[in-house]
């Protein structure tokens, strides 16, 4: 079964507040290949990274060459279109002046590249070796943006990581090593105020909120987070998130084609 008879199917079943037109658009739009031609200036060629300049935003963003065009057109809609249903800034969770954000699996970094100059500084968190390169040659010149090179969840410990680009995850065999650490550790334990928590963490995002908890508690952050990794997460980080403080609006935006469950979720007070 193709992915939009999927869409549909799950629609059927729950629509997670999706309405009928929605679900048209998004089955009927052009694909991402198409879309994302309006947002992109130019792109060099080099021998070890592609160089992708968009209309929108001053600096250029470095890719290593291993990252497909198909790829970073996917990337470039979700993170450029305000209709995507994977955007992470709504009108409820959007980046002010004076905030400080931290960009959990920032992966390629253009989350980050979009709205540094939006806010007061961006701590972006990437544990993959590759991304992190790429992401020192992206940002090297601008002062707001610290890089951390760590995974996260709910405690500290070492493991390692496949490299497989922006699907990369971690397992306990193959990769290379890596410190996870915790949002709490980072920032909490360290009296760094967080405003705006991005996330998209291949599977990983409900157990590292557990370990931002106190984060979260103390800051009350904007939150914008996936949660179709896993069926389970929407319902979990939805209580979590009303535990943490019982004023959190919580709002859930998309439908993942695979099982049903939404593809985002926004939290803010």
């Amino acid at each position: 079964m193709n992915r939009r008879l999927l869409l549909i199917k799950q629609w059927l079943i729950n629509n997670y507040n999706v309405s009928l037109s929605e679900l048209l658009y998004v089955i009927f739009s052009s694909p991402s290949y198409i879309k994302a031609t309006k947002h992109i200036l130019k792109i060099e060629t080099g021998k070890e990274y592609n160089v992708y300049y968009f209309k929108s935003i001053k600096h250029p963003l470095f890719i290593h060459k291993s990252i497909d065009y198909n790829t970073m057109c996917s990337v470039i809609c979700e993170t450029l279109n305000s209709t995507d249903w994977h955007h992470y800034i709504t009108k409820n969770t959007n980046i002010n002046k004076n905030d400080t954000v931290i960009d959990c699996g920032s992966a390629e970094g253009l989350f980050s590249l979009s709205i540094y100059d939006k806010c007061s500084h961006v701590y972006i968190i990437e544990p993959l070796t590759s991304f992190v390169n790429s992401l020192n040659k992206t940002f090297f010149d601008i002062p707001n943006i610290t890089i951390l090179n760590y995974a996260l969840s709910d405690h500290e410990y070492k493991t390692k990581i496949s490299d497989k680009g922006i699907a990369s995850s971690l397992n306990n065999s193959i990769g290379h090593s890596i410190n996870v650490t915790t949002i709490d550790n980072l920032f909490y334990n360290k009296n760094i105020p967080v405003n705006f928590i991005k996330a998209d963490l291949e599977g990983y995002d409900y157990l590292t909120l557990l370990g931002a908890k106190n984060t979260i508690k103390n800051n009350l952050p904007k939150i914008s987070i996936t949660t179709y990794h896993n069926k389970e997460h929407i319902v979990l980080i939805t209580k979590f998130l009303k535990k943490c403080y019982s004023g959190y609006n919580i709002k859930t935006k998309g439908l993942y084609h695979s099982f049903n469950c939404p593809i985002m979720l926004h939290a803010w007070v």
